[in-house]
């Protein structure tokens, strides 16, 4: 007989034993997923709630990666899925809202990888979630000195000399693509404060500039 492999653990809590075990007896109900959950779940369902799916994501090491750096100007996954949950924001929704600036960068699925990773939010989606009521830091939205021209520039210079494509730069450091940035320097914005840890950690600018 093969056995079902799935994507999450199964749990099922014996009423006669009064404990929990990975397959069903005859009196049983359905548990939820995470390890600590007693909540009983429908049988289409694997956890009884969001931050349950996510908790066990992160147990089972889905998404196992690490932002190249921290900065209180940068919010992170967890504060992305505790704003999405107390507005209300379904993934798909928010990744439609963001694609005009980051196209591909911000499909559902690199959202799920953000919020399981905790890894940092892109920058560049900072002023479009504020938009939508996410709690940013005022602070990572004032204006810095620097310019979205001047960073079209530093991005186009370090692709040439790297061999590769802008874009793929432009989405993997700020969540914008190359279009998304365009259209920045078209309407001659001054970049937020939350490009300023990424433009150091990639060395594309130095704190010196903001003086």
């Amino acid at each position: 007989m093969t056995k079902l492999v799935t994507r999450y653990p199964q749990r099922w809590f014996c009423e006669e034993c009064s404990e929990v075990h990975p397959a069903p007896h005859l009196t049983s109900k359905r548990l939820c997923g995470y390890r600590t959950c007693l909540n009983e779940i429908a049988p289409k369902q694997s956890v009884c709630c969001d931050l349950h799916g996510l908790l066990l994501a992160r147990e089972r090491g889905r998404s196992i990666q690490v932002s190249p750096y921290r900065s209180p100007l940068v919010p992170t996954g967890d504060w992305f899925f505790a704003e999405r949950q107390r507005l209300r924001k379904a993934r798909p929704e928010l990744a439609q809202i963001l694609r005009p600036i980051a196209d591909n960068a911000a499909s559902s699925n690199n959202l799920y990888y953000i919020e399981v990773g905790n890894l940092n939010v892109p920058p560049g989606w900072l002023p479009a979630l504020a938009s939508l009521g996410f709690s940013a830091n005022p602070v990572a939205l004032e204006d810095s000195t620097l310019s979205a021209g001047w960073l079209m520039q530093a991005v186009d210079e370090v692709a040439e000399r790297r061999a590769c494509h802008a874009w793929i730069l432009s989405e993997a450091w700020f969540g914008l693509s190359a279009r998304g940035l365009r259209r920045w320097a078209h309407e001659r914005r001054l970049l937020p404060q939350c490009f300023l840890p990424a433009l150091y950690f990639y060395r594309l600018a130095q704190p010196e500039l903001q003086q």
